[in-house]
Parts: C-alpha cells; structure tokens; sequence
C-alpha cells in the first residue's frame, strides 16, 4: 500500500484530554479526532460530546437515538475508527458507519494512538471488508 493509503481518521473518546474515558464511547465529555498515519497522529479538532446530555429520554444503553446522534457528530469529519475503551451494545449501529477499536491499555492517548500506528495495516484491513462482515477490533497494550 502506498503511503497516503494508510491515512484514516480517529476519533477518540475522553474527558480529560489525555486519556480515553473508562465508560462507553458515547459518554464521553469530548471526542478528539486524529488524523493518522504510519509516521503520526495529528490533532485535527477537538468537539464536545452533546449527545450524551440531549439523549437523556433514550439513555438506556442501545438507544438508537444515541447512536444516531454520535455518528452525527462525525459526518463532516469523515471518522473512519472510533477509539474507546468501553462500547455499549451500540456498537453494532456504531460499526456500520465506522470501526470500533477497543483499547485495552491504561495508556495517554498518544500512547494509544502509537500502538493504533503499528497496527494499522490491520485497521485498513478491516475497515475494507463489507460492512455486514466487519467487527470490532481490540488492541491490548505490551
């Protein structure tokens, strides 16, 4: 693969702009997203999470209401991985849109953003199957 094809865009779920939250994806405070590459991650915007506090009526985790509103948030950017350490069960709406990538690791972001680097090939790879075979992947820490 060439270079440029390696690009994709992250979004990663956080409160504190550090770390990834410890809850599911959706409750997080805010969403950094991150273009990526096999060289580096590059900050591209930070947005703040609305989702979690307007869905209040459709909490129960699996909502599609919720659902629908984070895959909004990231229409304009064109996110293709979500990064977080927790889904909740919509993460079956969540990956016909993108990939999922559950970290398993108490790292930074950046941290985390590097093990996503030498594992992107196998990101690509997933991201290119049809949507109906793709899963979630999980990346644990060394």
């Amino acid at each position: 693969m060439k270079r440029e094809d390696l690009t994709i865009l992250v979004a990663c779920a956080t409160n504190d702009k550090k770390h990834l939250v410890d809850d599911h994806f959706g409750e997080a405070a805010f969403f950094m997203i991150f273009r990526l590459n096999d060289e580096v991650a590059t900050e591209i915007a930070t947005i703040e999470n609305t989702a979690a506090s307007d869905q209040e009526e459709d909490h129960n985790h699996g909502g599609g209401a919720k659902a629908k509103a984070i895959i909004e948030h990231f229409k304009t950017y064109n996110v293709d991985v979500f990064i977080s350490r927790q889904f909740g069960p919509n993460i079956k709406k969540i990956r016909k849109h993108v990939l999922p990538v559950i970290m398993k690791t108490k790292l930074t972001i950046q941290d985390d953003l590097d093990l996503c680097r030498a594992r992107l090939s196998d990101i690509k790879e997933l991201l290119a199957r049809p949507l109906q075979e793709r899963k979630h992947l999980t990346l644990k820490g060394c």
